[in-house]
């Protein structure tokens, strides 16, 4: 799924992989004019089977990374079993 967020501009894509192998993905963004090559993901990923117990209560947390490759048109490998979002800033 994709948005944009009015108040920054930012295009954010919403990535689920159901798949238990990592999923190497070509993404290409049209109707912007341009995008800058730095951007970030926050991930939430483990086994379907995996939760937070009163005992392990930061089993599964996200995580934030970089994106140092993004623009209109870029590649973007998903962890097996997550949930991904993807903040893109505007050029310029």
């Amino acid at each position: 799924m994709a948005s944009r967020e009015d108040a920054t501009g930012e295009i954010i894509l919403k990535v689920v992989n159901v798949h238990t192998e990592p999923l190497l993905t070509n993404i290409t963004i049209n109707g912007v004019t341009g995008l800058e090559p730095q951007a970030t993901v926050e991930v939430l990923t483990g086994q379907p089977t995996d939760q937070n117990t009163p005992a392990q209560p930061e089993r599964i947390l996200p995580r934030q990374e970089p994106i140092n490759n993004a623009g209109r048109s870029f590649q973007h490998t998903f962890p097996a079993c997550s949930v991904s979002v993807i903040r893109l800033k505007p050029a310029g």
